[in-house]
């Protein structure tokens, strides 16, 4: 156990180190997609070891569901602090819930986009990237969307701390469908 958090460290110094490298040395136009990762490497051991020192947390969400989440989130607030408005917008559609999105998919819808999503977009670096959570509450939420969008499953509310003297937690909701370990953003919520 010791040999394994000591490589979770390793990798979170690495990845720390290499984020900090690339902020000094980068000349990226807004208006490029910056993805996380490529999502056919390991999911970031780092992401995980933020979660695991707020031991302060309860839930009654699975590992595998927890660890899904601080990766959906982590890429949600990457994405939002390293793309212009639109360009946010389009890159965090496949990790929106069906609901939020226009019928075609190619697109969130008007309210969210001109509420919720831009007050996320203007305050996305209120937060430290990786993400700490504060809290996770299990909503009594069944079933979310309706027609074509309806779906089953659950909602869980997750607090995200902001940086020193930002302010006080705010709130991400995330869904996952009735037999799935795979999240989506239901609600971008007061980030």
């Amino acid at each position: 156990m010791k040999t394994v958090f000591k490589i979770a460290i390793l990798l979170l110094a690495t990845n720390l180190l290499a984020f900090n490298l690339m902020d000094m040395f980068s000349t990226t136009n807004k208006d490029e997609y910056i993805p996380l990762r490529d999502k056919t490497t390991t999911k970031n051991a780092n992401l995980s070891l933020k979660y695991i020192s707020h031991t302060n947390v309860k839930d009654s969400m699975s590992e595998k569901r927890r660890e899904n989440a601080i990766y959906l989130i982590n890429e949600f607030l990457y994405i939002l602090q390293n793309n212009s408005f639109n360009n946010a917008a389009k890159s965090s559609l496949s990790l929106m819930h069906k609901s939020l999105l226009t019928q075609n998919h190619k697109d969130l819808d008007g309210d969210t986009k001109r509420f919720s999503f831009k007050k996320a977009h203007e305050r996305a670096n209120y937060y430290n990237f990786p993400i700490a959570i504060t809290r996770i509450d299990k909503l009594k939420t069944t079933e979310i969307g309706y027609g074509n969008t309806h779906e089953k499953g659950i909602e869980y509310k997750i607090w995200i701390a902001k940086k020193e003297s930002k302010g006080y937690p705010a709130p991400i909701v995330i869904f996952f469908k009735e037999g799935s370990d795979n999240p989506k953003i239901s609600y971008v919520g007061s980030i």
